[in-house]
Protein backbone atom coordinates (compact mmCIF):
# COMPACT_ATOMS: atom_id res chain seq x y z
CA UNK A 1 0.00 0.00 0.00
CA UNK A 2 2.97 1.89 1.02
CA UNK A 3 4.43 1.49 -2.93
CA UNK A 4 0.97 2.81 -4.34
CA UNK A 5 0.75 6.12 -1.83
CA UNK A 6 3.76 7.07 -3.17
CA UNK A 7 3.51 6.64 -6.83
CA UNK A 8 0.30 8.45 -6.65
CA UNK A 9 1.22 11.52 -4.23
CA UNK A 10 -1.09 9.85 -1.28
CA UNK A 11 -1.00 10.05 1.98
CA UNK A 12 -2.68 9.25 4.75
CA UNK A 13 -3.29 12.29 6.67
CA UNK A 14 -4.10 11.01 10.21
CA UNK A 15 -0.73 9.30 10.19
CA UNK A 16 1.08 12.48 8.96
CA UNK A 17 -1.06 14.92 11.92
CA UNK A 18 -0.38 11.93 14.58
CA UNK A 19 3.10 10.88 13.95
CA UNK A 20 3.37 7.54 15.84
CA UNK A 21 0.32 8.04 18.04
CA UNK A 22 -1.56 4.71 18.52
CA UNK A 23 -4.34 4.58 17.89
CA UNK A 24 -7.12 2.38 16.69
CA UNK A 25 -10.08 2.06 14.53
CA UNK A 26 -11.43 -1.37 14.77
CA UNK A 27 -11.36 -3.66 17.66
CA UNK A 28 -12.90 -6.86 18.22
CA UNK A 29 -12.52 -9.94 20.93
CA UNK A 30 -11.21 -13.39 19.69
CA UNK A 31 -10.15 -16.51 20.91
CA UNK A 32 -10.48 -14.34 24.41
CA UNK A 33 -8.17 -12.06 23.20
CA UNK A 34 -8.84 -8.30 22.37
CA UNK A 35 -7.18 -7.38 18.57
CA UNK A 36 -7.01 -4.03 17.89
CA UNK A 37 -5.78 -2.21 14.86
CA UNK A 38 -5.84 0.76 12.26
CA UNK A 39 -8.27 -0.50 9.85
CA UNK A 40 -9.58 2.40 8.19
CA UNK A 41 -7.76 5.92 6.73
CA UNK A 42 -8.17 8.91 4.91
CA UNK A 43 -6.19 9.13 2.53
CA UNK A 44 -5.76 12.23 0.19
CA UNK A 45 -3.68 13.42 -2.42
CA UNK A 46 -0.85 15.68 -1.19
CA UNK A 47 -1.96 18.40 -2.79
CA UNK A 48 -5.22 18.98 -0.21
CA UNK A 49 -3.01 18.07 3.00
CA UNK A 50 -2.34 22.25 3.65
CA UNK A 51 -6.51 22.41 3.84
CA UNK A 52 -6.88 19.71 5.94
CA UNK A 53 -7.36 21.72 9.86
CA UNK A 54 -7.81 18.10 12.35
CA UNK A 55 -8.25 14.25 11.56
CA UNK A 56 -9.55 12.27 14.78
CA UNK A 57 -10.48 8.84 15.84
CA UNK A 58 -13.19 8.74 17.67
CA UNK A 59 -15.04 6.04 19.24
CA UNK A 60 -17.98 5.19 18.34
CA UNK A 61 -21.36 3.33 20.25
CA UNK A 62 -22.83 -0.35 19.14
CA UNK A 63 -19.83 -1.40 15.98
CA UNK A 64 -16.64 -2.56 16.19
CA UNK A 65 -15.35 0.31 14.05
CA UNK A 66 -14.54 3.93 15.63
CA UNK A 67 -15.59 7.04 13.41
CA UNK A 68 -12.69 8.74 11.60
CA UNK A 69 -13.20 12.77 11.18
CA UNK A 70 -11.59 15.27 9.48
CA UNK A 71 -11.92 18.40 9.34
CA UNK A 72 -10.64 20.63 6.26
CA UNK A 73 -10.60 24.52 5.64
CA UNK A 74 -11.97 24.92 2.21
CA UNK A 75 -13.26 28.54 2.62
CA UNK A 76 -10.48 30.82 0.44
CA UNK A 77 -11.14 28.03 -2.18
CA UNK A 78 -12.46 29.25 -5.92
CA UNK A 79 -14.70 27.08 -6.74
CA UNK A 80 -15.89 25.64 -10.06
CA UNK A 81 -19.54 25.29 -11.88
CA UNK A 82 -20.03 22.70 -8.85
CA UNK A 83 -21.47 20.24 -10.63
CA UNK A 84 -20.45 17.07 -13.00
CA UNK A 85 -22.19 16.89 -16.72
CA UNK A 86 -21.49 13.28 -18.50
CA UNK A 87 -20.10 14.38 -22.26
CA UNK A 88 -23.35 12.01 -23.89
CA UNK A 89 -21.13 11.96 -27.18
CA UNK A 90 -19.29 9.28 -25.55
CA UNK A 91 -22.63 6.81 -25.18
CA UNK A 92 -21.64 6.73 -29.27
CA UNK A 93 -18.38 6.02 -29.08
CA UNK A 94 -18.38 2.25 -29.75
CA UNK A 95 -14.68 2.44 -28.72
CA UNK A 96 -15.24 4.02 -25.61
CA UNK A 97 -18.14 1.34 -24.89
CA UNK A 98 -16.17 -1.53 -25.55
CA UNK A 99 -13.27 0.38 -23.40
CA UNK A 100 -15.96 0.21 -20.67
CA UNK A 101 -17.39 -2.86 -21.35
CA UNK A 102 -13.61 -4.45 -21.05
CA UNK A 103 -12.43 -2.42 -17.68
CA UNK A 104 -15.65 -3.82 -15.97
CA UNK A 105 -15.15 -7.36 -17.06
CA UNK A 106 -11.75 -6.82 -16.03
CA UNK A 107 -12.60 -5.69 -12.99
CA UNK A 108 -14.56 -8.19 -11.96
CA UNK A 109 -12.50 -11.26 -13.02
CA UNK A 110 -9.85 -9.63 -10.36
CA UNK A 111 -12.29 -9.59 -7.99
CA UNK A 112 -14.21 -12.52 -7.73
CA UNK A 113 -13.63 -12.80 -4.47
CA UNK A 114 -15.64 -9.91 -2.75
CA UNK A 115 -19.23 -10.00 -1.93
CA UNK A 116 -21.74 -9.05 -5.54
CA UNK A 117 -22.81 -6.09 -3.53
CA UNK A 118 -19.55 -5.04 -3.07
CA UNK A 119 -18.74 -5.79 -6.29
CA UNK A 120 -21.76 -4.03 -7.97
CA UNK A 121 -20.41 -0.67 -6.03
CA UNK A 122 -17.17 -0.86 -7.19
CA UNK A 123 -18.22 -1.23 -11.13
CA UNK A 124 -21.16 1.24 -10.48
Amino acid sequence: MNTYLDETDLIDIWRIQHGDSQQFTYHTKSYGQHLFTRLDFFIISFGLSAFVNKTEIKPSILTDHSMITIEMNLTDQIRGKGFWKLNCSLLQDIDYINLIKHEIDQTIQRNLELDAALLWDMIN
